[in-house]
């Protein structure tokens, strides 16, 4: 049991860290997991960056590997109806225990340990708590979901083994820059040396950015190999062709749109 309800935990994150007033920097996030005993360590992580899709992958990755009966604790923004949608675990919502409980973790290393001059924001006590979940649940993989850029988010304090990058537009262009080249930087930033980048399509801009972002690094870039091709059919079956695997059809995903063909 939790020493707190959902709703006095939704209470704390309302009055101590009220959603909206975005103060970016890694500082407080860092801090916050030294706190925490840095409780992602010897979890495997993805990390999912992008302007369109970036939930969608999430959703894919994180019923995939669920149901290979791999313990999965994913890290989602945003909610829609209830805060305990942000993280999730092995395919599930977290309850409202499980939130408030590695909510009240979180909350309590603040209050005994916090040294810094600021406090952690909204989105970093959700984050902190979604790592908390994860140790918790003895995750074997995280899969995390950034919010805006990657430079600057939370989701750059943990080193992620892969990162996708999805589909790349215009977006937040007076925190991120004016043109497709410094808005993918910004969401390169969180790929480390030595990881797995998977790329989608995207316009040149956004290619030729990735490509000069990984010269001399060990980073393995993934890209949609020559030659395939995706195919929706009416009914919302995907077909998958590619020089590689052959043909795949019968691909009845749970999200609907043919735009996720590409997710």
């Amino acid at each position: 049991m939790s020493a707190w309800t959902l709703k006095q935990a939704e209470e704390y994150l309302s009055d101590t860290a009220p959603p909206g007033k975005s103060i970016y920097g890694l500082g407080r996030i860092n801090h916050l997991l030294e706190i925490l005993k840095k409780p992602h360590e010897g979890i495997s992580a993805i990390t999912i960056v992008g302007t369109n899709g970036k939930g969608s992958v999430l959703a894919f990755l994180d019923s995939l590997f669920t149901a290979h009966g791999v313990r999965v604790v994913s890290h989602v923004k945003p909610h829609l109806e209830s805060v305990t949608e942000r993280i999730r675990i092995n395919g599930i919502d977290s309850s409202p225990d499980e939130f408030a409980s590695a909510l009240w973790e979180v909350k309590t290393a603040v209050d005994r340990f916090w040294e810094r001059d600021d406090s952690p924001t909204y989105f970093e006590l959700i984050f902190g708590s979604c790592l908390v979940a994860a140790r918790k649940n003895r995750a074997q993989l995280l899969i995390l979901e950034a919010g805006l850029g990657g430079r600057l988010d939370a989701v750059n304090a943990v080193d992620a083994d892969m990162v996708v990058l999805t589909s790349v537009d215009f977006d937040h262009t007076e925190l991120l820059g004016d043109s497709l080249r410094e808005i993918t930087r910004e969401k390169l930033d969180v790929v480390r040396n030595g990881s797995v980048l998977v790329c989608q399509s995207n316009p040149v801009e956004v290619l030729s950015t990735v490509y000069k972002y990984i010269e001399n690094k060990k980073i393995r870039l993934l890209e949609m190999p020559d030659g395939t091709s995706l195919l929706a059919e009416s009914d919302g079956t995907l077909i998958y062709r590619s020089p590689e695997l052959g043909i795949i059809d019968s691909i009845k995903p749970g999200l609907a749109g043919s735009y996720q063909l590409m997710n």
